[in-house]
């Protein structure tokens, strides 16, 4: 199985080594954060000495046919009311469906409660990010379920 990971920053970084494993292509909007995972000096990874294994990365999204699953991973930043905006988010989604309808999307980014299920469509799931920002790769999980037709009364 093959993911895309879309998003390059904490939660990102963390999704791919939980994927440490399988197969996964890497996108991020920065050229500077491609190249640095590309060369190896990414921050992150180098400070927490982590190994993402198995990686390619890409520079735009514009060709997911050999991809089995996405990861949206992208900021959600909050405003001063406490409301966050999901902009990203959902630009992301949009564009993935435009190139492939029916391919899972997980969600990773900090969402409203109700998100994934507002926007009416059977392959896109929540994933929660359960991360401490000190050590984001401190996970403790060796494994997780994805699955569909989650009875409506959760």
């Amino acid at each position: 199985m093959k993911s895309l990971i879309i998003g390059a920053g904490y939660v990102g970084l963390a999704t791919a080594f939980l994927l440490k494993n399988n197969p996964k292509v890497i996108y991020d909007t920065s050229l500077e954060v491609i190249q640095d995972l590309d060369e190896g000096t990414h921050s992150l990874l180098n400070e927490h000495n982590v190994d993402l294994n198995d990686f390619e990365t890409i520079e735009s999204l514009t060709d997911i046919t050999d991809i089995d699953l996405v990861f949206i991973c992208v900021p959600t930043p909050m405003n001063n009311l406490g409301n966050l905006n999901t902009c990203l988010v959902t630009s992301v989604m949009d564009q993935i469906r435009t190139m492939n309808n029916s391919i899972p999307i997980l969600v990773r980014s900090s969402v409203p409660i109700g998100f994934t299920r507002n926007h009416n469509d059977n392959n896109l799931h929540f994933f929660p990010e359960f991360l401490v920002e000190k050590n984001p790769f401190n996970l403790n999980i060796d494994r997780f379920v994805i699955s569909e037709n989650a009875p409506s009364t959760l």
